[in-house]
């Protein structure tokens, strides 16, 4: 009521409307300010993007970090890419910007998961059929979801996750025949979850073997495919990304500063879901007050 006294209540109604409908519609499908629909796994995603909205129509300056729209990033690529490396720099980064983050992955990420990694990366290539796989890797992905990732948006917290559903999609799915219609089918039923951006490192998959193979580690079994399925794994990744163009941003894993070109990934991608200017300047911005600066 005091509310409604106010001159620029008129003004504010339709974004208040908004917020109530967020808390209202959990899970559903709602208009944002610039036409496009998003999706809410929690309260807290739905308030933010809100707050954002609220905010933007009044005509305040203030800069978000691009996670202000973006609540769980995954990294992907061909083997050796560099993507666990990257998930590490971008996660402590964020941290020390202030912001909670959750650094996962896949397989893995729960303890029941992890138990589920140890039978899919380990043994000769023969061990589990393609179609055993896809169903290992969805159970997995769903304990991984129950227990770290969904807890961990209602919170708020920034999910940042070294592979997810499309490693599934391009590994399982297209790789070794055609079996992406049982993938799509099993990830609707039981994870029911998009990324909210995806970082897909790109490389040359020669070179890219030979660093995965250079590794102090055991889980070779897919390095142990050879070459031409990472050939094939590596073109079923750029054909994902034009398929899912709206959250895929494609980086080139060759150059130097690898940093930097996410940096501008993520940039393109916030320009393009608010209607903006790329500024990458102010995609790392942190949480207080006075932005500081990257090292």
């Amino acid at each position: 009521l005091p509310l409604a006294s106010c001159n620029g209540f008129k003004s504010l109604k339709p974004f208040i409307s908004k917020l109530l409908m967020c808390y209202l519609d959990r899970f559903s499908k709602i208009q944002s300010h610039n036409k496009h629909y998003v999706y809410y796994s929690s309260w807290s995603g739905a308030f933010w993007h809100t707050a954002v909205c609220i905010m933007q129509a009044s005509g305040l300056t203030f800069m978000f970090l691009c996670v202000s729209y973006f609540f769980q990033l995954t990294f992907e690529g061909i083997d050796g890419v560099g993507k666990s490396t990257q998930a590490r720099l971008l996660a402590a980064y964020l941290q020390g910007q202030h912001h909670d983050v959750a650094l996962t992955r896949e397989p893995g990420g729960s303890r029941g998961a992890d138990i589920i990694r140890e039978l899919l990366l380990n043994g000769g290539p023969d061990r589990w059929s393609v179609e055993t796989e896809i169903c290992l890797f969805t159970a997995a992905r769903r304990d991984h979801m129950e227990r770290l990732i969904q807890p961990a948006l209602a919170k708020g917290r920034i999910v940042i996750c070294d592979r997810f559903a499309d490693s599934t999609r391009v590994y399982q799915g297209l790789s070794r025949g055609n079996l992406r219609p049982l993938v799509d089918a099993l990830h609707s039923r039981l994870i029911g979850r998009e990324p909210d951006l995806t970082l897909l490192l790109d490389m040359d998959p020669q070179t890219a073997l030979a660093r995965a193979l250079d590794r102090q580690a055991t889980e070779h079994r897919f390095e142990h495919f050879g070459v031409d399925m990472q050939v094939r794994i590596r073109a079923g990744f750029l054909a994902l990304a034009k398929e899912f163009d709206d959250r895929v941003q494609v980086v080139n894993g060759n150059q130097s500063d690898i940093r930097q070109a996410t940096k501008a990934a993520i940039a393109r991608k916030r320009a393009k879901d608010t209607d903006s200017p790329v500024e990458t300047d102010t995609v790392w911005q942190s949480k207080k007050k006075t932005r500081a600066e990257p090292t």
